[in-house]
């Protein structure tokens, strides 16, 4: 794979990293407030290059020698690197091995599968650290690895409404993200997808191209977005829709009277006010928490109850009515 190096020439197969160097001792040249240690003046001296191999990892992160492994790299040397990194990626669900995780990412990245192979990289890292910090070499070559794929990716910024407010980052929290690559007749292509849940911590980095978004947010009707990779997206969510059967007693306690529900935990066109013609009414509201007030001419006791979207009949939280509700 080729090896970039950002402000530095490039060269085959490196990543440079510049390291300072500061040498006690050497006369300084003639400067205003030059620092000087203990044992004499300290002089910073040009910064030197150190040369990280990306195709040759330390040996800290050498494939374990299982029976899958010669099966994978003759996969690779056919250029079938996508097949070889489904090898890969099914040693580490089953030895929790992340050295598997590393040689899945190169694989991914030879087949030009960037945002996959950064994934893979990033949870690499992240398992290899849960202990401390890997061992120098280790965490250098990563890094350049990883940087590497941040080149080949476009970021992207995945934003989401509910009309003109942004849906919360706590509502995210639990959404779940389906992505799937395009191919130039629209057809999905193979092996270039993944899933998520809520935003992801590094952000969102995607392959040049067209990409096909699916988003299942609780409280919210599906949503799905087709969009060439770029550093922006928006997307408007709608409230799922909740039919709800209102029932009070005794009868003739309200009839007459007015029926006002509104949302409180957000802006819904579902708010309605209605006079109650008798016992039962039915209402389409959507999901969240709702107050409900009902008396004569508008007045009376005001309850907090939140709209469900399961199929089930419960007590309401006010004397004298019960309520069933069915999402749609």
């Amino acid at each position: 794979m080729g090896a970039i190096r950002p402000n530095a020439t490039s060269a085959a197969n490196s990543w440079t990293v510049a390291v300072a160097l500061v040498v006690a001792g050497v006369p300084p040249p003639a400067r205003a407030n030059q620092p000087v240690a203990e044992d004499g003046p300290v002089v910073a001296v040009e910064p030197v290059e150190v040369a990280v191999d990306v195709e040759r990892p330390p040996p800290e992160l050498a494939a374990p020698p299982v029976a899958a492994l010669g099966h994978a790299q003759e996969l690779a040397a056919s250029g079938r690197f996508a097949e070889a990194a489904q090898i890969y990626e099914a040693q580490w669900q089953t030895t929790a091995d992340a050295r598997f995780l590393y040689h899945a990412a190169i694989a991914r990245s030879r087949a030009d599968q960037h945002a996959l192979a950064l994934r893979l990289l990033d949870e690499c890292m992240r398992r290899m650290s849960a202990g401390g910090r890997p061992p120098e070499p280790v965490h250098r070559h990563l890094e350049a690895a990883r940087a590497r794929e941040l080149q080949a990716t476009v970021p992207v910024d995945l934003q989401l409404f509910e009309g003109s407010q942004a849906v919360p980052d706590a509502t995210l929290a639990a959404a779940r993200i389906s992505l799937r690559q395009l191919g130039p007749a629209g057809e999905p292509v193979p092996g270039n997808s993944f899933e998520m849940v809520g935003r992801p911590a590094n952000g969102l980095h995607l392959d040049p191209g067209r990409w096909q978004v699916d988003l299942d947010v609780p409280g919210f009707a599906p949503a799905r977005l087709v969009a060439e990779a770029a550093p922006a997206w928006s997307l408007q969510l709608h409230r799922r829709k909740v039919v709800v059967d209102l029932r009070f007693s005794p009868e003739r306690a309200l009839r007459g009277g007015q029926l006002r529900l509104q949302a409180l935990d957000h802006a819904s066109p579902f708010a309605l006010e209605r006079p109650l013609a008798g016992p039962t009414t039915t209402v389409t509201l959507t999901p969240g928490c709702g107050g409900c007030r009902c008396g004569r001419a508008g007045t009376g006791p005001t309850s907090t109850w939140p709209f469900g979207q399961v199929s089930r009949r419960s007590t309401s939280p006010w004397p004298g009515a019960s309520r069933s509700t069915t999402s749609t």
